[in-house]
């Protein structure tokens, strides 16, 4: 078994089969496409790209044409924050708001806007 908190450059293949950790697993996409299944659900991870893998998921992956990835098993409990889910966005008025009212979202005069939550995504742009 691998120790938690390690970073590593890996070239992905063929499937060697699903499995699981019992850390997190950050992976980054340096060069080709890896094509994952995480939990039933598939994702890919291309150049520029990523995903965060929670400690316990059943995981497989296959790349056809090879890939490179910069992955970091990791056991601190701060990734956690990037598996939550987003929350849905606000109403662009508020329900009822007749048309020209101010949006829902904006502060009224004279008070501090509060910031929103920081994003997540290990998307490429």
């Amino acid at each position: 078994m691998k120790p938690a908190d390690a970073l590593s450059l890996r070239q992905y293949g063929a499937s060697p089969g699903s499995h699981s950790h019992g850390h997190f697993q950050i992976l980054l996409g340096l060069a080709g496409v890896l094509d994952l299944e995480v939990e039933g659900r598939g994702l890919r991870v291309a150049s520029g790209g990523g995903c965060v893998i929670e400690p316990g998921a059943r995981h497989d992956f296959e790349s056809a044409h090879g890939s490179l990835c910069l992955v970091l098993d990791s056991a601190h409990p701060g990734w956690a924050r990037c598996m939550a889910h987003p929350r849905p966005r606000r109403p662009r008025t508020a329900p009822g708001a007749l048309p020209g009212q101010r949006p829902a979202t904006r502060p009224a005069p004279g008070t501090a806007a509060r910031p929103g939550p920081a994003a997540r995504s290990l998307a490429a742009p």
